[in-house]
Protein backbone atom coordinates (compact mmCIF):
# COMPACT_ATOMS: atom_id res chain seq x y z
CA UNK A 1 0.00 0.00 0.00
CA UNK A 2 2.95 2.47 0.79
CA UNK A 3 4.08 2.10 -2.74
CA UNK A 4 0.52 2.43 -4.51
CA UNK A 5 -0.82 5.71 -2.27
CA UNK A 6 0.63 8.40 -1.66
CA UNK A 7 -0.88 9.10 1.66
CA UNK A 8 0.02 5.36 3.50
CA UNK A 9 3.35 5.54 5.28
CA UNK A 10 5.03 2.69 7.13
CA UNK A 11 5.61 3.13 11.03
CA UNK A 12 7.83 1.61 13.22
CA UNK A 13 6.03 2.82 16.05
CA UNK A 14 6.50 0.16 18.71
CA UNK A 15 8.50 -2.19 17.47
CA UNK A 16 11.67 -1.00 18.08
CA UNK A 17 10.95 -1.28 21.78
CA UNK A 18 9.24 -4.06 22.12
CA UNK A 19 11.71 -5.96 19.91
CA UNK A 20 14.77 -4.78 18.79
CA UNK A 21 15.46 -8.04 16.59
CA UNK A 22 12.28 -7.80 15.36
CA UNK A 23 13.06 -3.96 14.06
CA UNK A 24 16.30 -5.51 12.81
CA UNK A 25 14.96 -8.12 10.59
CA UNK A 26 11.82 -6.15 9.57
CA UNK A 27 14.14 -2.61 8.62
CA UNK A 28 16.06 -4.62 6.77
CA UNK A 29 13.46 -5.68 4.64
CA UNK A 30 11.47 -3.07 4.47
CA UNK A 31 14.51 -0.82 2.73
CA UNK A 32 14.11 -3.27 0.11
CA UNK A 33 10.71 -2.56 -0.36
CA UNK A 34 9.36 0.90 0.43
CA UNK A 35 10.02 4.59 -0.91
CA UNK A 36 12.28 5.97 1.22
CA UNK A 37 10.17 8.79 1.70
CA UNK A 38 7.74 6.53 3.29
CA UNK A 39 9.71 5.02 6.46
CA UNK A 40 8.82 6.60 9.74
CA UNK A 41 10.00 6.28 12.92
CA UNK A 42 8.16 7.26 16.16
CA UNK A 43 7.96 6.71 20.02
CA UNK A 44 4.69 6.84 22.43
CA UNK A 45 6.74 6.17 25.71
CA UNK A 46 5.23 6.82 29.28
CA UNK A 47 8.29 7.91 30.49
CA UNK A 48 11.52 10.16 29.28
CA UNK A 49 13.54 7.24 30.54
CA UNK A 50 11.80 4.92 28.06
CA UNK A 51 11.87 7.37 25.52
CA UNK A 52 15.78 7.53 25.68
CA UNK A 53 15.85 3.94 25.95
CA UNK A 54 14.04 3.35 22.81
CA UNK A 55 15.66 6.46 20.78
CA UNK A 56 19.07 4.54 21.82
CA UNK A 57 17.94 1.11 20.31
CA UNK A 58 16.15 2.44 17.24
CA UNK A 59 18.91 4.06 16.12
CA UNK A 60 21.72 1.40 17.13
CA UNK A 61 19.51 -1.23 15.07
CA UNK A 62 19.48 1.51 12.15
CA UNK A 63 23.39 2.22 12.13
CA UNK A 64 23.71 -1.64 12.49
CA UNK A 65 20.90 -2.41 9.82
CA UNK A 66 22.95 0.25 7.22
CA UNK A 67 25.96 -0.98 7.80
CA UNK A 68 25.08 -4.31 6.69
CA UNK A 69 23.84 -2.91 3.86
CA UNK A 70 26.90 -1.11 2.92
CA UNK A 71 29.15 -3.42 4.08
CA UNK A 72 27.68 -6.20 1.68
CA UNK A 73 27.59 -3.56 -1.22
CA UNK A 74 23.81 -3.25 -1.44
CA UNK A 75 24.06 0.53 -0.81
CA UNK A 76 26.41 3.04 -0.12
CA UNK A 77 28.05 5.37 2.38
CA UNK A 78 25.72 8.26 1.35
CA UNK A 79 22.61 6.24 0.56
CA UNK A 80 22.78 4.83 4.04
CA UNK A 81 23.81 8.27 5.70
CA UNK A 82 20.60 9.95 3.55
CA UNK A 83 18.37 7.59 4.39
CA UNK A 84 18.78 7.11 8.45
CA UNK A 85 18.28 11.04 8.31
CA UNK A 86 15.40 10.39 6.00
CA UNK A 87 13.55 8.06 8.64
CA UNK A 88 15.28 9.40 11.67
CA UNK A 89 13.74 13.43 10.88
CA UNK A 90 13.04 14.63 7.65
CA UNK A 91 9.94 12.40 6.47
CA UNK A 92 8.35 12.61 9.93
CA UNK A 93 8.99 16.95 9.73
CA UNK A 94 7.48 16.58 6.10
CA UNK A 95 4.34 14.73 6.77
CA UNK A 96 3.36 16.19 9.97
CA UNK A 97 5.31 20.19 9.90
CA UNK A 98 3.21 22.72 7.82
CA UNK A 99 5.57 24.50 4.96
Amino acid sequence: MTRTFSNVHFGFCWIPGLSPALFEQMLSQIIDWVPVNKMLVGMDCGSVESLCGTTLITREVIADVLAKKVDSGDISWRAASTLAHRILHDNGAALFVEN
